[in-house]
């Protein structure tokens, strides 16, 4: 009897992710993050590199780069295939923190940037990283940014803010942030902060919800990191 051969299944088509999500980071560019420079490019440049594999859903990114010399938004809701590795070149800590200036102006850019059809159907996630606190901006002040970002949150916004060198909860609080959402950090460990940041970011990712917004980012994450006295500890181990 002759042998069949074996019918081969067609393969089918990869399923694309349904959801969208933009990944906005407002990366401090100071003078002070001069002693973790390397360690800062690193780590970021790793956390873009686990977005570009996350397969959950369909990311784009914006990248704004502050210091009292320049608000640089290098990229604006971009796809995260298009995002360049920082380097040495290219990322150059100097002069002061207009960190309510890099937020309002960093968020006027990002709703500028979006689609009717991306304001309903995104999850937007807005990350601020910084080492150390407001003391140059001229266009907006702490209460101009408290608004705006309980307006966005109404809006489904995510709001999430890492502060080193300073009472994050408080300074954070200040401007709206909700007190899960908050992280404190030593510079001394940048990699496993942005570790962490990676690793709650791809669970925001995964359970994103474009009409919501989420006020309890960090969770489980860093339970074990969150208070300043075990960063210090850690940070001398």
């Amino acid at each position: 009897a002759t042998q069949k051969k074996p019918v081969k299944m067609p393969r089918l088509p990869k399923k694309s992710p349904t959801k969208n999500v933009l990944v906005n980071f407002l990366l401090d560019q100071t003078g002070s993050m001069e002693v973790c420079k390397d360690e800062t490019i690193t780590g970021f440049n790793q956390y873009v590199e686990d977005l570009r594999h996350n397969d959950k859903a369909k990311i784009k990114f914006s990248l704004t780069l502050f210091n009292s010399h320049n608000i640089d938004h290098r990229y604006v809701n971009e796809g995260i295939e298009n995002i360049q590795n920082l380097t040495a070149d290219n990322y150059r800590p100097k002069n002061y923190t207009p960190l309510y200036d890099a937020i309002g102006r960093s968020v006027q850019k990002i709703n500028a940037s979006l689609s009717d059809k991306e304001r309903r159907g995104s999850s937007i996630l807005f990350v601020v990283m910084t080492d150390g606190q407001e003391n140059s901006s001229m266009e907006f002040n702490k209460e101009k940014v408290f608004q705006m970002i309980k307006d966005k949150e109404k809006e489904g916004w995510t709001f999430v803010y890492l502060g080193a060198n300073q009472n994050a909860w408080e300074v954070g609080g200040a401007i709206g942030m909700a007190h899960a959402n908050t992280m404190a950090y030593n510079t001394a460990d940048m990699g496993v902060t942005l570790q962490i940041l990676g690793a709650s970011t791809a669970a925001y990712v995964a359970n994103a919800n474009a009409a919501e917004a989420s006020d309890n980012f960090f969770a489980a994450t860093i339970q074990s990191v969150t208070k300043p006295e075990k960063i210090k500890k850690n940070a001398k181990q």
